[in-house]
């Protein structure tokens, strides 16, 4: 058996043989994903980045009701430490009027602590925050 190729399908082959294939670089920022022809790809943290473990606790309790009406955050990373906590409790309604925030730096190896300097009673916001990095 003979098979025979037309010229101009030899040649249409060739040229998807030797199509050059295009070069393309996406940018992807941490949680984006991007999708092309079938092919996901999320962007993540990479595998050897240190990320704090997280240990809840009661910081404000319910005898009555036997809850945990509010949750502090211990954030561990090593010998380090910081703990998101209510800085301003509101015993009539049992509400945080203000929480610190934690922000771990892995690049620095260093916590941001944010925490409330000034605190307006009547309006229960905070009017000035303060940052300071935990060593």
């Amino acid at each position: 058996m003979r098979i025979k190729i037309i010229p101009w399908v030899a040649l249409a082959l060739s040229w998807l043989v030797l199509a050059p294939v295009q070069a393309q670089t996406i940018i992807l920022q941490e949680g984006e994903s991007w999708e092309r022809g079938g092919v996901q790809v999320w962007c993540g943290p990479p595998p050897s980045s240190v990320r704090p473990i997280v240990i809840t606790e009661c910081q404000f309790w319910d005898d009555f009701d036997r809850t945990c009406l509010f949750e502090r955050r211990i954030h561990r990373v090593g010998s380090q430490e910081c703990v998101e906590e209510c800085q301003h409790w509101d015993d009539f309604s049992s509400t945080c009027d203000f929480e610190t925030r934690c922000e771990f730096h892995p690049d620095q190896g260093v916590f941001v602590h944010t925490r409330c300097e000034q605190f307006d009673d009547f309006f229960r916001t905070c009017e000035r925050e303060r940052a300071r990095i935990l060593q």
